[in-house]
């Protein structure tokens, strides 16, 4: 079933994206205004999207920052870390790129 969702959101999210894109030339400003879109703060005042901000940036700076960042110097490190080569690094790094 995840895999499944996994396929339908690669097909849809190219399509939600280019209906979504350039929002100034393809609507109204009345419409953006109705829909909260043009102003950053009645987006922020709407508890709901505000909790969904919060965990789209919590994720992206613990992707960045473990993942990116911390993780090769944790392979690398003789003292502490794996001691694992730089090629050893970029495979898993590649592999978890394919699977995530």
């Amino acid at each position: 079933a995840v895999f499944g969702m996994w396929g339908v959101g690669f097909l849809l999210s190219p399509a939600v994206s280019g209906w979504l894109a350039e929002p100034v030339q393809q609507y109204s400003a009345a419409a953006l205004v109705r829909w909260g879109l043009w102003n950053p703060v009645l987006l922020w005042k709407r508890k709901r999207m505000r909790s969904h901000l919060i965990a789209y940036w919590l994720y992206s700076f613990v992707i960045v920052i473990c993942i990116d960042e911390a993780f090769p110097l944790f392979c690398m490190s003789k003292s502490g870390g794996l001691g694992i080569s730089e090629a050893v690094i970029g495979k898993v790094l590649s592999a978890s790129g394919l699977v995530l």
